[in-house]
């Protein structure tokens, strides 16, 4: 057996878990591949159903049910107005109602092509939960950003039923405008609204800058730089922020539940608990500093800090209550302790630029990783490590194809279920096909799904893959065959007799038939396509012979050629023409795809019985003519004994032996050139030529 025909062994890993990270024992988890296909994902949100809405950047919102299927229609669709040009522009916060279930309100942050940040209300579609209307769109607030950067984004429904809006300081760099500290403007700031029972929004008559003139009443709390994720605790309702530094300090801010508004979180006085530009800035004790801060230093810790959840479900009891968080730069994660600000580092996933989490409805977390489209989601590492063993098949439809478990660690005990119902670790006979396998241990389980390939051997084709070519007689054809394998020869058939066997992918044929090719070799690969060779008869040379003003030859064709002085006058179907003027005529005969047969010797047509008078006073008139056409014979008395029309190539296609006035109604004939026969009461006659033109008014 060649080498194409020996079995191709491929080493696949069931674990397609390939993050995992383990501090001490204290938080041992996996992030685990859950779903993929989406187009720059950047935040994950539920509503209490079983499906994950994930927020693309380009201005969809797609959905993932439980099992990670991503669905192929999307749960909104404003990219028509969403700018998502530069890095941090887009559809960038999703939140839904709290009694979404009955009113089917949410609400979407995104930046449009004007530069200004909109955040608006839409509602779903009627009877279609999973469907929302994107005419729906009621604008709540607007602002403009004065640079492409530092957007926030977030929104997010806290405990007391209002909306929070995160809100970056407007861009570029350092705070140029001071924004953050500046009471007159939204940007670098929380923002808190209250959307129930109005059109627009209302401003909480709690908010703390209500009747303030220096602060607009939605500001909730000030002095943020670009506050990247934000989330209530689902359990205490305390609200944690990660806001992204300038340069040398990333920061974890914390308000509890009971906070009444108002904090002023530093920036730009401080850049985490360090001074930055405390020009006109207020006495420290005035700000609130963050409960943690990590150097931005790329390398070791990271560059920008993505905001998390505390984790609130039932997977990891050691976690709960504990706020995890990320780096996007670096790829690590962090869990911190609130009520001692203990920190810990729990996983490093070198760079996968985590962009956002998410929980589910059981608060269970996701990561997003947003350049590779993929959400991840953190799962309780299993005890199993194993590979497959996989073999495609050998030959085409053998059904030779094997898959076989391998544990590592042969001490765990586990049981196996394959998708053909077999329940060892080695199944054979495998079709080529897709097969899944479950792998169960006593504390987790774990499913693959593997494919057999064909065999990769080219099945026998022709590289001609119509069914019927037609040739002339005496024609020389060469049919070609697709490559065949390294080693196999060429078997060409003719109404499935095998007339000759090559080494070359080519055969020459001089006879018609119906041909095939197989190639031979250790497998069998069918048969190709059959094609159909057609070898056309030439016509024989022909003769003319005249009868009365029409010639006729004696040979049979598909179509004939008609020469008058060596000069084509007509192709036709038809085996005679009349005589239009004297002259030599000559004839050839036509088969099949131009298969030409001799030209007859030359005929001459010297005088008939009638005389083609060209003095004759008879013209026509109009000329070209739309139809009616008018034989004027000037000041003549002219007696006109018949009238004949032919086709421009001669066929006869009207006679009339009455004919008592001076007008022809050619209407209804297909525009073309015409001869008009005109023959007077003393045998003579006159050809007239007339153009028929839709175009002659």
């Amino acid at each position: 057996m060649n080498e194409l025909n020996m079995y191709k062994y491929l080493i696949v890993n069931l674990l397609l878990i390939s993050l995992s990270f383990n501090v001490s024992g204290q938080f041992d988890f996996n992030l685990e591949p859950f779903s993929e296909g989406f187009d720059l994902p950047l935040d994950i949100v539920h509503n209490g159903s079983d499906r994950l809405f994930i927020v693309e950047k380009n201005g969809r919102i797609m959905m993932a049910d439980a099992n990670g299927q991503k669905m192929p229609d999307p749960f909104l669709d404003i990219t028509d107005r969403v700018d998502a040009s530069r890095s941090e522009k887009g559809l960038l916060g999703l939140a839904f109602h709290p009694d979404f279930e009955s009113n089917g309100e949410f609400y979407v942050n995104y930046t449009n092509s004007n530069d200004i940040t909109v955040i608006s209300r839409f509602r779903t579609l009627p009877g279609q939960p999973f469907r929302g209307d994107p005419n729906s769109e009621q604008k709540l607030l607007q602002y403009f950003q004065p640079f492409s950067n530092h957007n926030g984004g977030d929104l997010a429904f806290g405990p007391d039923g209002y909306l929070y809006i995160s809100s970056g300081d407007g861009g570029s760099a350092n705070d140029p405008m001071n924004n953050g500290q500046t009471g007159t403007t939204l940007l670098g700031k929380l923002l808190r609204i209250d959307v129930n029972d109005t059109l627009t929004y209302k401003v909480p008559p709690t908010n703390p800058f209500v009747g303030n003139a220096g602060v607009e009443d939605e500001i909730w709390c000030l002095g943020l730089r670009n506050p990247w994720r934000m989330s209530f605790d689902r359990m205490t309702g305390d609200l944690w922020i990660g806001d992204v530094g300038q340069g040398s300090w990333e920061e974890i801010d914390f308000q509890p539940a009971s906070s009444n508004g108002g904090e002023n979180y530093g920036w730009r006085c401080y850049e985490g608990n360090h001074q930055f530009n405390t020009q006109g800035c207020e006495p420290r004790e005035n700000y609130q500093f963050p409960i943690w801060e990590y150097a931005n230093n790329r390398v070791r810790n990271g560059c920008s800090v993505t905001g998390g959840y505390v984790y609130r479900g039932a997977q990891f009891p050691e976690m709960f209550g504990w706020y995890i968080y990320a780096d996007f730069c670096s790829g690590k994660f962090w869990a911190l302790r609130g009520s001692d600000t203990t920190n810990i580092a729990i996983g490093d996933f070198a760079s996968n630029e985590f962009v956002g989490f998410g929980e589910d409805d059981d608060g269970e977390l996701y990561v997003a990783a947003i350049r590779e489209g993929r959400i991840y989601k953190l799962v309780v590492p299993c005890d199993i490590d194993l590979s497959i063993d996989l073999a495609n098949e050998s030959c085409p439809d053998m059904m030779d194809g094997t898959a076989e478990v391998i544990l590592s660690d042969t001490t765990v005990d586990v049981s196996i279920l394959w998708s053909t119902g077999d329940t060892s670790n080695k199944i054979s006979g495998l079709a080529p096909g897709i097969y899944t396998v479950e792998v169960t241990s006593s504390s987790c389980s774990l499913s693959d799904t593997i494919r057999i390939a064909p065999s990769d051997l080219q099945m026998s084709c022709l590289l001609d893959t119509v069914f019927s070519e037609s040739f002339c007689e005496g024609d020389t054809v060469r049919i070609n065959a697709c490559e065949a394998p390294p080693g196999y020869t060429y078997e060409w058939s003719n109404f499935d007799a095998v007339i000759a066997e090559t080494t070359e992918p080519v055969l020459e044929i001089t006879e018609g038939g119906v041909y095939s090719v197989s190639f031979k070799g250790d497998c069998p690969l069918g048969s190709s396509e059959e094609v159909e060779i057609v070898f056309n008869e030439t016509p024989e040379m022909p003769a003319i012979s005249q009868m009365s003003d029409t010639l006729s030859t004696n040979i049979t064709a598909d179509k004939y050629r008609w020469y008058l002085n060596d000069t084509l006058l007509a192709e036709t179907d038809l085996p005679y023409i009349v005589i239009l003027e004297e002259g030599d005529y000559k004839v050839q005969g036509i088969n099949g795809l131009d298969c030409e047969g001799p030209v007859s010797e030359a005929f001459s047509v010297i005088g008939t019985a009638v005389k083609n008078e060209k003095d004759l006073p008879v013209s026509v008139y109009p000329n070209p003519s739309s139809g009616w056409i008018t034989l004027e014979y000037g000041k003549y008395e002219v007696e006109i004994s018949e009238i004949q029309i032919y086709s421009g190539t001669g066929q006869l296609i009207k006679e009339i032996s009455e004919f008592h006035d001076q007008k022809l109604d050619l209407r209804g004939y297909p525009e073309s050139v015409y001869f008009i026969k005109v023959f007077t009461k003393n045998n003579n006659y006159k050809i007239l030529k007339v153009l028929l033109s839709e175009d002659v008014k």
